[in-house]
């Protein structure tokens, strides 16, 4: 969507672009944050993301999607982003069934087990600041990436079966689950950008 790209020219000291260029940035920097308004209002938890058919997984509920929001908001300075993109960081933060902060270090019930083998092996504590990949819709990604430690370790002891419960309760904290507790650096970005920003605000 090249909204980073489109944040710098709307952004721009007159000169550095063509002038029909800047109007045209926020004009589609707009139309992705009435897009995130439009999907966290249109859920029960918050959860806001320009792409509505995003898919539920790797990051989809363990990062705000209010990146689009605050950058509209610094360019126009309507409230209505600012509101929305502080709503969007609810879920990744503990407001959610397993009241769990996806980002290690952060409240008093973070996750404890990422998937980092550094740490593991060598008996050091948990670093602080990675955020896991998260909760993942078992209905409809359950191909054998997704599902293996279900198939042939937590099914053997979870009840209910892990199949049935609700996916936003369905988090699994063991370190051995690639697809819910590894973490990169690239769904880390949007906590970056919103965490920062409004850590940042006077």
């Amino acid at each position: 969507m090249q909204s980073d790209a489109a944040f710098v020219v709307a952004r721009a000291k007159p000169g550095r672009f063509d002038a029909a260029y800047k109007p045209r940035a926020i004009s589609g920097l707009r139309q992705l944050a009435e897009s995130t308004l439009k999907y966290t209002d249109g859920n029960a938890w918050g959860i806001g993301w320009p792409d509505p058919g995003k898919p539920p997984m790797l990051g989809f509920f363990t990062t705000p999607g209010g990146t689009e929001l605050l950058r509209t908001y610094e360019l126009t300075k309507e409230e209505k982003y600012l509101s929305a993109a502080l709503k969007t960081t609810s879920f990744s933060l503990g407001a959610n069934p397993d009241n769990i902060v996806y980002t290690t270090g952060l409240g008093s019930n973070s996750a404890r087990n990422p998937l980092k083998m550094d740490q593991r092996h060598t008996g050091q504590a948990t670093p602080e600041g990675l955020t896991v990949y998260g909760n993942v819709d078992f209905a409809k990604w359950n191909d054998s990436f997704f599902t293996w430690p279900i198939t042939w370790h937590i099914s053997r002891v979870a009840v209910p079966d892990p199949y049935a419960w609700p996916t936003t309760e369905n988090y699994m904290d063991v370190y051995l689950y690639p697809a819910m507790t590894e973490y990169t650096v690239d769904i880390w970005a949007p906590n970056v950008f919103v965490w920062g920003y409004l850590a940042a605000r006077k």
